[in-house]
């Protein structure tokens, strides 16, 4: 066998490793393989390469980074796919037999992870070993996993879900296990675990969207009460976990208007949370809304009453105090309503007839209760209606109106005159000038 140069040469030189070959043949077989190996003759290294798998596998960790790391090459060198395929193969099991021998399997499975999924990723025969190695490297790894198997892993998990062979708790315990991990890193190196945080966030938006094998959505009332309802209650203060709920919640009413979930006291009452860590006018009409539906009326108006305070524009600001006029209104407080009705019309001319609308109905509906023994003055309040709906331009209403004003006969009888001042009284207060049907 040709000799590449005198045994004490070599000595000297891979004296690290030599120092445990303990015959001659151990260390000619190493001496072949590193020189090989450095002069890129990758395919006559895998003899020498061999016998020490076969006959001194516990020589030295470095012939296994040896090993793999020259089949790595011989996949990028080769073309032909069967060929590369073994040479995959190849690689990857020479990882397994490296921590048979010398452990560190976390280590090691980390690096075997970054081949395998290039490798067995776009195999069919490899995608279910390749889940298995990846959940194998998660377990092992914990927080200590690649940032990009972290990915990849998810990758997989969207994979295995679409193809039946996980359930929508394995969904989610994966996906609670990748954020912990993630957010473990998050401080130490930002930049990409943020990517890696961003990746893994929407393809689980994706997936709890999509629909199982089976054609069942995984997006579901039970989904919610069974996965982030215990994580609520646990902890019912946490602001980003009732973010998640409300925004799932909403989904689920988006593509399912009947579905259960979203009207109870539990959703009304993180909604509330909500909406007071970050307070906006949309989120106050959101809150106002469903406790309306739960009849909730103290609330209501608790909220109705702040709406102003988070008002931004003129616009919302008339709509708050419009809001307020028709919760007074319906309190029967009219003379607030009607306070808080003009403040619309002024903050908002677009809304100006809506809330003399409003006015002229409240001093319409008055006639039953702000009556007198004097028939003219008995239907004043009709005249303050119709003055109202007039303001409003609402021609349908004034003609209403006009119908209960104060008859002809009956001024002429009390000595009153069209067009002279009269006073409204009751709670309307105020003059009109005398109308007459």
């Amino acid at each position: 066998m040709m000799k590449y140069v005198s045994q004490a040469f070599w000595l000297l030189l891979f004296i690290p490793v030599l120092v445990f070959a303990q015959t001659p043949q151990e260390k000619e077989k190493y001496v072949m393989l590193d020189d090989l190996y450095k002069a890129k003759q990758y395919e006559k290294a895998i003899p020498p390469l061999n016998w020490f798998l076969k006959n001194k596998p516990d020589f030295h960790k470095n012939i296994y980074i040896k090993g793999y790391n020259l089949y790595h090459n011989l996949v990028k060198e080769t073309s032909d796919a069967q060929q590369k395929a073994k040479y995959q193969d190849k690689a990857l099991a020479i990882y397994d037999m490296r921590v048979k021998h010398f452990g560190e399997e976390a280590k090691v499975m980390n690096q075997k992870g970054h081949y395998a999924f290039f490798y067995w990723g776009s195999r069919p025969d490899k995608v279910n070993d390749l889940f298995k190695l990846y959940t194998k490297i998660i377990a092992l790894n914990g927080n200590n996993t690649y940032y990009r198997s972290v990915s990849n892993y998810m990758y997989m998990i969207s994979q295995q879900y679409r193809k039946g062979n996980i359930t929508g708790k394995e969904v989610v315990d994966a996906y609670d296990k990748l954020t912990s991990i993630i957010n473990a890193n998050m401080p130490k190196y930002p930049q990409h675990w943020t990517e890696v945080k961003n990746y893994v966030d929407d393809t689980f938006k994706k997936i709890i969207r999509s629909k199982s094998k089976e054609g069942k959505p995984m997006l579901s009332c039970e989904f919610v009460n069974l996965y982030y309802m215990p994580n609520y209650h646990k902890n019912p203060n946490d602001i980003e976990t009732i973010k998640e709920i409300m925004r799932l919640l909403i989904e689920i009413r988006k593509t399912n208007p009947s579905a259960p979930c979203g009207q109870d006291s539990t959703f009304a009452i993180m909604s509330e949370k909500l909406f007071k860590a970050t307070p906006t006018y949309e989120g106050a009409l959101l809150v106002i809304s469903i406790y309306k539906k739960q009849k909730n009326y103290a609330k209501v108006e608790e909220l109705i009453n702040q709406l102003p305070d988070f008002a931004k524009t003129s616009k919302e600001k008339a709509s708050a105090y419009y809001a307020i006029a028709k919760a007074k209104r319906s309190a029967g407080n009219k003379t607030s309503a009607r306070n808080f009705a003009l403040k619309a019309a002024a903050a908002d001319a677009k809304l100006a007839s809506k809330a003399y609308n409003l006015i002229g109905d409240m001093y319409y509906n008055s006639g039953q209760i702000c009556t007198n023994k004097n028939p003219v003055l008995n239907r004043v309040v009709y005249i303050a209606a119709y003055e109202m709906y007039q303001k409003a331009g609402n021609a349908t209403k004034m003609a209403k109106a006009k119908v209960q004003c104060p008859d002809i006969v009956d001024a002429h009888t009390y000595g009153m005159q069209k067009g002279q001042l009269i006073s409204v009284g009751c709670w309307i207060g105020g003059k009109v000038k005398l109308m007459l049907r």
